[in-house]
């Protein structure tokens, strides 16, 4: 790494040392460059830091992922992988339910059929007359 840095170095020390050839420029602009120069550099090797933990991070991950599919291996290999059901198994599992709501449409008809009972009620019969008048009584009195 450090040799990838030594042209970069020669490259800034020399922009550096040619701007502090201006005239009227003296030691304490040098000095200033310089700082500028380290500065960057600190900032520079901080993102590095930054993207370097990044990638130890997912290393360290995928590492870690690799040692629970390996204690785990002899699991995974025991999963019954099942063939998807024929045609034929699909068309018979189909046809029951098709029975079974059929039958559970026929039981509803019924309770229907039930609740809505529509038997013929003779209201002149003499039973009804005295049921009848002792409903309409409360009325008569109002």
């Amino acid at each position: 790494m450090a040799i990838f840095l030594v042209p970069f170095v020669i490259k800034q020390l020399g922009k550096v040392s040619s701007v502090s050839r201006i005239p009227g420029k003296d030691a304490e602009h040098l000095e200033c460059d310089f700082a500028g120069l380290i500065a960057r550099f600190d900032r520079r090797a901080a993102a590095l830091r930054g993207q370097a933990n990044i990638y130890l991070g997912l290393i360290i991950c995928i590492l870690a992922g690799g040692a629970v599919a390996f204690a785990f291996a002899a699991e995974i290999s025991r999963f019954d992988l099942r063939a998807p059901p024929s045609l034929q198994e699909q068309l018979d599992r189909a046809e029951g339910a098709l029975e079974s709501n059929v039958a559970e449409a026929q039981k509803v008809n019924a309770q229907i059929a039930k609740a809505t009972n529509t038997t013929f009620i003779d209201v002149n019969s003499p039973k009804m007359g005295l049921r009848r008048s002792q409903a309409l009584s409360p009325l008569a009195a109002v």
